[in-house]
């Protein structure tokens, strides 16, 4: 019965499409499911025994490691971004939830990880957040009275001049 538990606990766990390791307190891993494995375009073999951190731009480990460093017997799961390095050398992004493991002393033995891709996400945010930006510039260099009026909301944005001609800031604009 044992056997079969968990050779069904495994099955679920191997079939999940998300990525999912374990790893020792040092960085080394210890368990990696097939997605995991097809992600990194690397076997199991490979991958346990390695260090995760090979697996993240240099520039990045240590904020990884202070994220999972600051699990505790009282906090013992947390979510964290960071970059990757794709098996191509491409950079790519993944959210992380994190798991701290502990013995009867309290002592950290291990973490499990549940992770997703979320590169197209993170490319999409730059985009908006340079796209806004270039409407800003643009916008605030018009020498005329810009706003945005909705009839449910109300006031959206008062660009610079409407705020100089009303006389108003436009937290004041936007609440009246």
């Amino acid at each position: 019965a044992l056997k079969e538990s968990e050779d069904r606990y495994r099955s679920v766990v191997e079939d999940m499409p998300v990525l999912i390791c374990s790893f020792l307190p040092s960085g080394e891993i210890t368990f990696v499911n097939r997605t995991y494995c097809a992600y990194f375009d690397k076997t199991s073999e490979v991958l346990k025994g390695s260090n995760f951190l090979s697996l993240i731009p240099e520039v990045d480990q240590q904020a990884v490691m202070d994220n999972i460093s600051a699990l505790t017997v009282e906090n013992q799961t947390q979510s964290h971004e960071h970059r990757v390095i794709g098996p191509t050398g491409d950079v790519r992004w993944q959210r992380w939830n994190n798991r701290a493991l502990f013995n009867a002393q309290g002592d950290v033995v291990g973490y499990q990880s549940i992770g997703e891709d979320i590169t197209e996400y993170k490319r999409a945010e730059e985009g908006l957040l340079e796209s806004e930006e270039k409407y800003r510039t643009l916008v605030e260099g018009i020498p005329g009275l810009v706003y945005s009026y909705s009839t449910i909301r109300g006031g959206i944005y008062y660009g610079p001049n409407v705020q100089s001609v009303l006389g108003h800031s436009e937290s004041h604009l936007l609440k009246n």
